[in-house]
């Protein structure tokens, strides 16, 4: 839905069915425990969102107690796995990203807001 002004390409804003989903993604150190729960509640009450985590460090492993909390919650862990910021396309690609608070001083760039967890 474009058209031609001048030579110029105009482009209309979005419509309300082609707006963008918000973006979210959840960083910690190992990507094991917080972040992997983060993701997964607010994917489970927020289907609206693309929600993701991933770890400076990641473990490549979750905590199974987690895994047993969220289960026993009712909220789905089908796809949770631990990954690095490159296997989500970079923090900085992300319009927000949340620290859990288990960061110290290795905070990465891009990150805009710690929820100290």
């Amino acid at each position: 839905l474009s058209t031609r002004t001048s030579g110029r390409r105009v482009t209309p804003a979005p419509m309300a069915s082609e707006t963008p989903k918000q973006r979210v993604l959840f960083v910690c150190g190992h990507n094991a425990g917080r972040s992997i729960c983060a993701e997964a509640i607010c994917r489970h009450l927020r289907p609206d969102i693309e929600v993701a985590s991933c770890g400076t460090y990641p473990s490549g492993t979750i905590n199974p107690n987690m895994v047993a909390a969220l289960k026993e919650a009712g909220i789905p862990t089908e796809g949770l796995s631990s990954k690095s910021a490159d296997a989500v396309g970079g923090i900085a690609s992300w319009p927000r990203a949340i620290t859990m608070g288990c960061m110290d001083s290795n905070c990465p760039r891009g990150i805009t807001e710690d929820w100290n967890l």
